[in-house]
């Protein structure tokens, strides 16, 4: 799905007409449907899914600092006292940057609405366009039927990514971590 399509269907969902381009500098309602694009498609990616999310060691640099790609929004499976600071790892229990050894984690990346699979995509342009549709008077069956649209697209991302994934305590390190906190 493009992001043309994309606002397009935002727009003909709050009953406006459709555009046939998108310009440097867009019309309000086509900025405003971007930005809710953009909303979307960070709150649907952080969860990170089975095209986002990758379980790799991270290496720190000469200086002992381990430094995350500019498109990672969320780590996860870290060791205990580190989490995610200023776009690099940042060890809590020390109150420093620098690590010094080798980490394995899973990092979840922000993709653009173009790089997505299809369900996902579908997912975020409806979700972005009941929460523009919140912003604009329509009728009440147009946000009923957008939500109803909105759940069927989410359940059929959420099966694709768990007939892709099939996680079980080998690939998905944090199953591990749920069991052993029973």
């Amino acid at each position: 799905m493009t992001l043309l399509d994309a606002v397009n269907r935002i727009l003909i969902s709050t009953g406006e007409l459709p555009v046939e381009a998108l310009e440097e500098n867009p019309i309000t309602e086509v900025a405003l449907a971007i930005s809710h694009i953009n909303m979307a498609c960070r709150e649907v990616q952080l969860a990170g899914w089975y095209f986002n999310s990758e379980y790799i060691e991270l290496t720190p640099d000469d200086k002992g600092i381990i430094r995350l790609p500019f498109d990672t929004v969320s780590v996860k499976n870290l060791p205990y006292g580190l989490v995610l600071k200023n776009d690099s790892i940042y060890d809590t229990t020390k109150n420093s940057y620098i690590i010094g050894k080798k980490v394995k984690a899973t990092l979840i990346s922000l993709l653009p609405l173009e790089k997505l699979p299809e369900t996902f995509a579908l997912w975020v342009t409806l979700r972005a366009a009941k929460k523009y549709q919140d912003n604009a008077i329509t009728s009440a069956e147009l946000k009923t039927n957008l939500e109803r649209e909105e759940l069927e697209a989410m359940l059929a991302a959420k099966k694709e990514d768990r007939s892709i994934t099939r996680y079980n305590v080998k690939n998905k390190p944090s199953l591990i971590n749920k069991i052993l906190r029973r």
